[in-house]
Order: C-alpha cells, then structure tokens, then sequence
C-alpha cells in the first residue's frame, strides 16, 4: 500500500469509532479528559461523526429546526441559518425582529449584522469559507449586503420556485441542485441546508438519504486514501458514490447497534475527517483549529 492510504475501510471504521467513543466519553459518560489516548484526536479539532451532534446544529435545531417546523418559512430560516452559521448572530436577528416569521427584510437584517459588526462582534462562523461578492461594480463591498440581498432575498423572491422541486421529487439532490442556481450557493452549502431539511417536514422521507451525497474534495481525498490511489485521483460524482454507498453497508455492518444508525452523510463527512487526521498522521499538514472544549462548533 502507498503511504497516502487509510489502509482500508478498516482504518476508517476504526477512525469513525474512536471519533464517537470521545462524545461518549465526553457527554455521555461525563468523564474527565482526555477522552482518548490518540494525540491527534485530544490536539486537533474534527466535528462528530454525526452532524445532529454538532453543537451548531443542536442550536439550530433547538431554536429554529423545533420551534417553527410547522412554519412555512421554515426552509428559508434553514438557508438563511447555514449561511450565517453562528448562533449569536442568528439570535441577535431574531430579538430585533429580522427573522423571517412574516416576510423578509434584507434592508433591516443587514443593518442589524452591520452593528454586530460594528460593535466589534463576529457575524459568521469561522468553520466555512464564504465568498463575499456582488454582481453589479457598484454594489456595496459588506459582507452583509451580499447575505442579505444577493444570496437570500433571490431565494426569498422565487422561494415556490426553489422548495417545489424539491418536494415533488422528495430528492436532496433536486434541493441542491435547484438552489445551486442561485448566487452564492456552492455545493458545500447546499448541501449544508439540504441535510437540515433532512429532518423537518420537508425530506425526512427523500428517496436518496442513503444514495447521494454532495461528494466534496475532502471526500474525493478520503476515498483516494481508503482505496490505495494517489491523493490526486480525480473522482467522479457517480463513481465516487458508488464507492461511498459500498463503505456505508461495510460501516453498517461493523456499527454498534446501540448507536444511531449511519446514513451516507455520515460517511462524506467522515472521509473529509479522516483525511484530515491522515494529513496530520503522515506530517502533510494539518487542520485550521486546535480542539477547545468551549468551542461552538467542535463536539
């Protein structure tokens, strides 16, 4: 085997099993750290195995997902939770009365997260790499103006156009790509908001949870690792899925079953993650964060 690989599902399945068994330790056992004896995991910061874990997305789920899930907005309040993706900006919107419970108000919810700003307060999450750029030379340059106007008022103004699809084809993918077409939606934060949907009214029962996946480069290197190709490799979509759905029923196998089910997501996620532990590993490099427990995004 080259020295780029994962050495097998077998590596990833351990890597996966120790990266829950730290939440299991930490949060449900109550133990005091460390919560593993593998450095790499007590230094450096990886998101659970499952994203319903992270504290992120309980937030979002306890304050926006719960409350309004009978909400028509609600979709949107997803999009335009994950752009932002942090809590006290999120919350901050909603005290001054710029949440979309009625209708939306771009010119109101920019000038909120202009003094959030102002104040000296962070109003994005630092977990995502966010583009910040208009259309028009003459647009204003602020980060809020592009949120607000560009990438979630044209959702707002075709919003039947974008959930529609979706719902008549009960498909992650058809949400995906449908707001895809929209400016400032990538594959990664499409994809974000579409497993949030997930678990609301709206895909709790699409057809493809367990067959497609938004197959991102971190994935793409995860494979090439698990499957002994070079680093490089480039990957196809649908082949890239094909290996995926092959790992989910070997994880599925191996899983406890006293722990939540995997899904495929699960599996995109965790080769992103085991990647990064690999680069760590053979010394190519190494995450953004250190592990903090009172970090908001960590588990």
């Amino acid at each position: 085997m080259s020295k780029n690989t994962i050495s097998g599902p077998e590596r990833l399945l351990a890597f996966m099993l120790e990266r829950h068994r730290i939440y299991q330790r930490r949060f449900v056992e109550k133990l005091l750290p460390p919560w593993t004896e593998d450095t790499i995991l007590q230094r450096f910061k990886f998101t659970n195995v499952y994203r319903e874990l992270d504290r992120v997305t309980i937030w979002i789920r306890e304050h926006i997902r719960e409350p309004y899930a009978k909400h028509p907005n609600l979709w949107f309040m997803m999009c335009l939770a994950r752009q932002i993706n942090w809590p006290p900006m999120l919350q901050e919107l909603m005290n001054k009365s710029a949440w979309p419970t009625g209708t939306w108000n771009p010119r109101k919810a920019r000038d909120i997260m202009q003094r959030w700003k102002a104040a000296g307060r962070k109003c994005y999450t630092g977990a995502y790499m966010l583009n910040a750029h208009g259309v028009d030379i003459n647009d204003p340059k602020d980060k809020a103006y592009f949120t607000c106007y560009y990438v979630l008022n044209k959702l707002w103004k075709e919003r039947d156009k974008v959930i529609l699809p979706a719902l008549k084809e009960n498909s992650l993918q058809v949400f995906c790509d449908t707001i895809q077409q929209y400016h400032g939606w990538g594959g990664f934060t499409a994809y974000e908001a579409a497993c949030d949907l997930r678990w609301t009214r709206y895909l709790k029962n699409a057809t493809d949870i367990n067959t497609w996946a938004n197959v991102g480069p971190g994935a793409v290197r995860g494979l090439n690792r698990v499957y002994d190709r070079e680093l490089k490799t480039p990957v196809k979509q649908e082949p890239a899925l094909a290996e995926m759905r092959n790992l989910l029923l070997y994880l599925q196998k191996k899983w406890p079953k006293d722990w939540p089910v995997l899904e495929l997501r699960e599996v995109e996620h965790s080769l992103c993650e085991a990647d990064k532990y690999e680069r760590v590993r053979l010394g190519e490099g190494r995450p953004r964060a250190l592990f903090t427990s009172g970090c908001l995004v960590d588990g």
